[in-house]
């Protein structure tokens, strides 16, 4: 195998495809990089057992041929002054790595030992905007939950209702759901492990430049963007019955300024630490919601304008779960609804449903 490629193309895509390289493995072949060259293209494919992450540059092939590269040639090719890159693997897999005058060299593994990303035949397919896709993920990731014990919320829900797609996350303590339409003539649902959403979430763009097409079968997910492919296992079971944790009445609503809210749980949580993690307290009147903390450290109250019918109402919060739902709200207000008997709130922009968070009390008084 030997090919010239340009040295920013490469690195670039090493910089995304890499992310897929197991950290630790007792098969080492799924540490590092694994590089085909095709007809005037370069193949390049992490894969680390549970999601794979792949590319295909251009590039001049002096001789066609596949290798494993050690995942130091990231840090190399980083470090490269060139503008091309030639890579070249011999039949020992001695692989030389040349660009300006800088050489170096490092021992490679035959593609053989490379263990094969699984083949998607596709159930479903859906096309979505990258930055819509982008946006529902940053606001419900909060709420995904890193406890192993149910494994089914360490992902996010995808469901495909009547051309909407929905996105929803539960830890426990929390819960995120996400809506977006998109043209699309089939249900479905899966469940997308939380760490390949957030690989993915690095490679989408923020502007509207093309689609993500989503390929899902039973067990298998791909998203395609930009020229790479996220290959992902797609968790099984059933996901928790997030529509009972919504339905029952909500009976008190006030309305307030997002960075006012956020602003002041800022203040507030500096009373608070790893140690004395004392929740913030919350109490509600129809023209004002006060917060405050007491804690070993100190005491803290602030007051913030609000609009509503919570006259005397009183609840308590953990202070990060608070934060990270006010942060993934994208309106300048939002409208807090609280259950009957401060079960829960509900937290929704100013009009429609396009976002909906739930947190959940840590005790009221």
């Amino acid at each position: 195998m030997k090919f010239v490629c340009a040295q920013q193309e490469l690195m670039d895509t090493l910089n995304i495809v890499s992310r897929a390289a197991a950290s630790k493995s007792t098969l080492s072949v799924i540490q590092n990089i694994y590089f085909e060259a095709r007809n005037n293209e370069i193949y390049i494919c992490c894969y680390n057992l549970e999601m794979g992450i792949s590319k295909v540059i251009l590039a001049q092939i002096k001789e066609k041929g596949s290798a494993i590269i050690p995942i130091r040639l990231c840090d190399i090719v980083k470090k490269l002054s060139g503008d091309m890159v030639e890579i070249d693997c011999d039949d020992k897999y001695i692989i030389s790595i040349k660009s300006g005058f800088s050489e170096f060299k490092l021992i490679g593994t035959s593609a053989e030992e490379f263990p094969e990303l699984p083949a998607i035949n596709a159930d479903y397919s859906i096309n979505i905007d990258q930055g819509k896709l982008k946006s529902m993920i940053a606001q419900t990731a909060f709420a995904i939950s890193t406890n192993d014990q149910r494994p089914v919320c360490t992902g996010a829900l995808f469901e495909v209702e009547e051309g909407i797609l929905k996105m929803v996350t539960v830890d426990g303590y929390r819960l995120a759901i996400r809506k977006e339409h998109i043209v699309c003539d089939i249900n479905c649902s899966f469940i997308v492990p939380g760490k390949t959403l957030s690989e993915l979430q690095k490679i989408l763009a923020d502007t509207n430049k093309e689609d993500v097409i989503i390929n899902a079968a039973k067990n298998n997910i791909i998203f395609s963007v930009g020229g790479y492919s996220i290959i992902s296992r797609l968790l099984t079971g059933e996901f928790i019955n997030y529509k009972s944790a919504i339905a029952g009445e909500y009976i008190y609503e006030t309305a307030v300024s997002t960075s006012e809210i956020i602003r002041s749980t800022e203040r507030i949580s500096l009373m608070i630490n790893e140690t004395f993690k004392i929740p913030v307290r919350c109490v509600f009147t129809d023209e004002n919601i006060t917060l405050s903390c007491d804690t070993p450290i100190g005491k803290a109250e602030d007051v913030i304008s609000s609009r509503g019918n919570c006259d005397g109402i009183d609840m308590s919060f953990n202070s990060k779960y608070m934060l990270d739902a006010f942060r993934a709200v994208d309106t300048d207000e939002m409208k807090i609804l609280i259950r009957e008997k401060c079960k829960s709130v509900k937290i929704l922009p100013p009009e429609g449903d396009s976002f909906l968070f739930i947190l959940m009390p840590i005790g009221r008084r």
